[in-house]
């Protein structure tokens, strides 16, 4: 067997491969478990932010703006959603005229 693995010896035949040792492969072992952040714990992390981009959108024109597009960017087109979130802003004492 030694001197097949230090390939001293050369094994023929069909089954000679499985007397080789088998190639050295490092497998990843990925990111821990812990540290994979549950949905609830995102939105636990989320809601300060935008709980600060709202006051903030408050009082500056330009925040209101970005925050408005970005809240609309993927459903510009659908006009009732547009209102729908210009009336939010409104309830939320976010100026609607920029």
């Amino acid at each position: 067997m030694r001197l097949l693995e230090s390939s001293d010896l050369i094994g023929r035949g069909q089954q000679a491969a499985l007397f080789l040792p088998e190639p050295d492969v490092e497998v990843h072992p990925g990111r821990p478990r812990s540290m994979r952040p549950s949905p609830v714990s995102a939105w636990v992390e989320l809601w300060p932010a935008l709980t600060d981009a709202i006051e903030e959108a408050q009082r500056d024109p330009e925040m209101a703006r970005r925050l408005f597009n970005f809240i609309v960017a993927l459903r510009r087109k659908n006009e009732k959603y547009v209102q729908s979130v210009r009336d939010n802003f409104g309830d939320l004492g976010i100026p609607t005229k920029f």
